[in-house]
């Protein structure tokens, strides 16, 4: 083998390293790219998840909300000659204490959304390879997990509410007593439109 043979030899070699090394970085960079692609998949069905939760969460505040606003319509006529002024004021703390219970529950919401956003904007840049992506994506399944049972808690305290508010309607029925009716009733009347009013702006406000 002279010098020439040699000098060939040694230039075949260095192709096949470089072909090798360039194929190399092919299959490296194709890899890369799909679990780029698999990542967004990923963050995009846990956004959409988040966003039907949301949903479904608000459809069940306002069903609630128009739930309980016909039933005090419902009872506005009948308490109209039968109303006792202690048993109002704690008919008036109960509707309160609903309303209260509702906008925690929207205040709720929101925090849990600015903290989903804070959440998603601190992931992209923590993930670095596919096992972090599935352990942040096990962490969000739980805070959704504890945000459904969390909206469950409230909504069971609504329903408790409601029942009391219903008996307390029942009970004011069975006594008698008509001072101040026309006064109470428009007071009540007066808080519903507030409620109503302020409900409204919060929607708008979370809408915005």
């Amino acid at each position: 083998m002279d010098f020439s043979d040699l000098v060939i030899f040694f230039f075949i070699a260095a192709i096949s390293f470089l072909i090798g090394f360039i194929y190399d970085c092919s299959i490296r960079l194709i890899e890369l790219k799909q679990q780029q692609q698999a990542k967004k998949d990923l963050e995009k069905d846990q956004l959409l998840k988040i966003s039907n939760l949301k949903h479904q969460i608000k459809l069940e505040i306002e069903k609630k909300i128009q739930h309980n606003n016909l039933l005090i319509e419902s009872k506005k006529q009948e308490l109209k000659d039968q109303k006792n002024k202690n048993e109002l004021e704690k008919l008036i703390k109960v509707h309160d204490d609903q309303s209260f219970e509702i906008r925690q529950l929207f205040s709720l919401i929101n925090q849990q959304k600015q903290s989903f956003q804070a959440h998603d904007i601190k992931q992209e840049n923590q993930i670095k390879n596919s096992n972090q992506l599935q352990e942040q994506i096990l962490k969000k399944d739980k805070i959704i997990e504890l945000l459904e049972k969390k909206i469950e808690a409230e909504r069971q305290v609504l329903n408790q509410l409601s029942i009391e508010h219903i008996e307390a309607l029942e009970k004011l029925n069975s006594e008698e007593g008509q001072s101040e009716t026309l006064d109470k009733e428009e007071n009540i009347e007066i808080s519903d439109i507030e409620e109503n009013s302020e409900i409204s702006d919060f929607k708008e406000n979370e809408d915005h």
